[in-house]
């Protein structure tokens, strides 16, 4: 007899039975899990769903789009209609209809409706005139340029050029500063000075009472005009004047006839005058209205010298009586040290008004539509008060640039600290009608480190300064 186990004939009915569904072949565990993942996975597609229609109005994406340039304001194209397309096959087989009766056609037939009388002719509708293209509004106009040199009389006597930069040194509050009393150093090694000052024992802070140096710019100083005020006796300063003359190029002079003491002399690569007012104890270098050594031999083979030295001298003539009428030394004395004025202030970041940052490359820290802008430093025990004005074209302008400014301060403050070791205090730029005000305090330490990279900028000025061409004006 044979006999087959429990198992063999359970395998053998489990075998011939009908296969149901796959999940319940399954354990009951796997069944869990497979209806817990669907449901997060259904989750997860709808947080980031969420989060991707969401991210341009994070404020974090819309910077980093900004600093990275890729932020567009594009509409896109999800507003179109839809259009759902109709899949028709053409030239298909089709059941014929079926064959209906003559009776049974007749009585489905309407009856024909009668003719309608032929409408007629409508009026033309009046044509439209297509809409005009509006030119786009012109661009605001630039505030006006008011550079602390134009409220001064006896400059816009003798500036041919704008003042775009003016720098105000005021000897009276430097001298009794620990770091202002440096400043002497940075224009003893300025090329313009250098001859002045260096071939002389005259000291720039303590025998200076103001100095205002103003001109287009300040690498072009065969254009640039400067007053001095000096609390020393003016004798020293017509021997530096001579020193300067005995190292002219062309041999300079002390011109005769003129109705105050003036000289003609080479400095820094231009010809400039040096008139004195010795009973207002004032200086003042100009441009000299000569033609120079090149123009002069053109001029000499022209035979058109002697009418060019005339003229120039005429011309000479009526810049000094202006000087000595001049009221620049009845001013009273500014009580700030330092007060510097450009034009475009963007440009201290570069020709293109940019910055190379480490992984994000050139970016603007100064908003480019600024006009103008200010700096008034003003000592305070050993420390100094600071004020920066900027001038935006509209009110709206500088409440934007604003912004952008209190944005960009910690990355400025930031590059300063990693190239300079320079601390810059923490500042708030608030707009002011079309101005934009900050104010903060620079302590003793970081005045040293300021004027520890003036003095690096001077030299280095002085070796890549290019001398102006003589026949220039």
């Amino acid at each position: 007899m044979v006999t087959r186990s429990t198992s063999a004939s359970n395998a053998k009915k489990d075998a011939s039975a009908p296969a149901g569904p796959a999940s319940e072949a399954r354990p009951r565990g796997f069944r869990r899990f497979r209806r817990w993942a669907a449901t997060e996975k259904v989750l997860i597609v709808c947080f980031v769903v969420a989060f991707a229609a969401h991210l341009p109005a994070l404020p974090i994406s819309r910077y980093v789009g900004q600093l990275l340039d890729f932020w567009s304001d594009d509409e896109s194209d999800d507003d179109e209609p839809a259009v759902v397309p109709f899949e028709i096959e053409i030239g298909a087989d089709l059941p014929d209809p079926p064959k209906v009766k003559a009776e049974e056609k007749k009585a489905e037939e309407p009856p024909k409706p009668k003719p309608e009388p032929e409408p007629t002719a409508a009026p033309p509708e009046p044509s439209v005139p297509p809409p005009v293209a509006t030119a786009p509004p012109p661009p605001a106009p630039k505030p006006k340029r008011e550079s602390p040199a134009d409220a001064i009389d006896d400059i816009q006597v003798l500036a041919k050029n704008p003042n775009h930069v003016t720098i105000t040194l005021v000897g009276s509050q430097l001298r009794n500063h620990p770091v202002g009393g440096k400043m002497g150093a940075l224009l003893t090694a300025n090329k313009q000075w250098e001859d002045f000052f260096g071939g002389s024992n005259i000291d720039p802070i303590n025998d200076v009472d103001v100095m205002v140096v103003t001109g287009p710019r300040m690498k072009i100083s065969g254009k640039v005009v400067s007053i001095v005020k000096f609390s020393a006796d003016m004798e020293r300063v017509k021997a530096a004047v001579d020193h300067v003359i005995s190292e002219s190029k062309t041999g300079g002079e002390w011109l005769e006839g003129t109705t105050i003491p003036a000289a003609r002399a080479f400095a820094d690569g231009a010809e400039r005058i040096f008139a004195l007012v010795p009973d207002k104890s004032l200086l003042y270098v100009f441009p000299s209205p000569y033609p120079g050594p090149a123009k002069q031999k053109r001029l000499k083979k022209q035979g058109k010298l002697d009418e060019a030295m005339q003229k120039a001298r005429k011309t000479l003539d009526l810049e000094l009586g202006k000087i000595k009428a001049g009221k620049f030394a009845d001013r009273d004395l500014p009580q700030f040290a330092i007060e510097a004025y450009m034009v475009e202030p963007w440009k201290l970041q570069g020709k293109d008004g940019k910055v190379d940052l480490p992984l994000v490359g050139g970016i603007e820290l100064i908003p480019k539509d600024l006009d103008q802008g200010r700096i008034v430093v003003v000592p305070s025990g050993a420390d100094a008060d600071v004020t920066i004005t900027l001038v935006a074209p509209t009110e709206k302008a500088a409440m934007d640039d604003a912004q952008i400014l209190n944005a960009s301060w910690g990355t400025i403050q930031m590059g300063a600290r990693f190239k300079f070791d320079l601390e810059l205090p923490d500042m708030k730029f608030e707009p002011k009608g079309n101005e934009i005000v900050a104010k903060g305090k620079l302590d003793q330490k970081a005045l040293e480190v300021v004027f520890t990279i003036g003095k690096e900028k001077t030299e280095e000025a002085k070796k890549t300064r290019k001398d102006e061409p003589d026949d220039e004006g």
